[in-house]
């Protein structure tokens, strides 16, 4: 290719030199644009991205107060700090569970009277 090129006088190295500048230039702008177009997507997935993160912080934060409501609920104000841990939300249901490595206490105590018998203690036959 170098050949070619010394047989040439100024002029027309020049008028090569600008077509050659030319194509430079319009294959830069080619470039331009199309890194161009993929910062414009790429913007678009970040923004979209963003938005879901968003949506996902307040959805669970909307789970973690309906949790904290159903806990209260359940427990009241006094235990709902101390039982928290056995109340479980999943697939938009309460699950309380036991831990089975807890230890199971059991206490005796008198039988309790129902309403309807008679309060000295007799059965009525009748």
């Amino acid at each position: 290719m170098g050949e070619e090129l010394s047989g040439l006088d100024v002029k027309d190295l020049r008028s090569l030199e600008k077509q050659l500048e030319m194509s430079l230039r319009g294959v830069r702008t080619r470039k331009e644009n199309l890194i161009h177009r993929e910062n414009l997507e790429l913007y678009k997935k970040v923004n979209l991205i963003h938005q879901e993160n968003k949506d996902l912080h307040k959805k669970s934060s909307s789970e973690i107060e309906l949790q904290e409501m159903l806990i209260f609920q359940v427990y009241g104000t006094r235990d709902a700090t101390r039982d928290s841990s056995n109340l479980y939300i999943t697939n938009n249901s309460l699950s309380i569970r036991e831990d089975p490595d807890a230890p199971v206490c059991l206490q005796l105590c008198q039988p309790q009277q129902n309403n309807h018998e008679v309060a000295s203690g007799s059965t009525k036959l009748g």
